[in-house]
């Protein structure tokens, strides 16, 4: 049974903390919306008008910009891995698109190929 690779993450990532490189925060309100828009109606509401939902969310100008264009590599590093998945999932993208994009990110560690790859230690 062929093994699926995992996904990336980015440098920058909060766990970090510690090493030569400055932590990445965490966007409160990037968070927030991806938390809420698991919610049927908020998800439909998003879908009509983007722009009305996210003005309910006060970010940075180059987040919103993000969202609006998918930019998953900017995105990624502000907000939570579980709810960064369902985001996509809920504005429809499928999950091999999703994670070739993860994978696309300039800086980020190579994802394990297989069981081989892996140690335990």
């Amino acid at each position: 049974m062929a093994s699926t690779p995992l996904v990336s993450i980015p440098k920058g990532n909060i766990d970090n903390a510690g090493k030569d490189e400055q932590p990445m925060t965490r966007d409160y309100w990037l968070n927030k919306l991806f938390y809420d828009i698991q919610q049927p109606a908020l998800a439909a509401e998003y879908k009509k008008d983007r722009d009305a939902v996210l003005a309910r969310y006060p970010m940075s100008a180059e987040l919103r910009a993000s969202l609006i264009s998918n930019d998953i590599a900017t995105i990624a590093p502000h907000v939570n891995a579980y709810l960064l998945r369902f985001y996509y999932a809920i504005v429809g993208m499928k999950d091999a698109e999703f994670i070739r994009r993860l994978n696309e990110i300039p800086d980020a560690p190579s994802a394990p190929k297989g069981k081989e790859e892996m140690s335990h230690g």
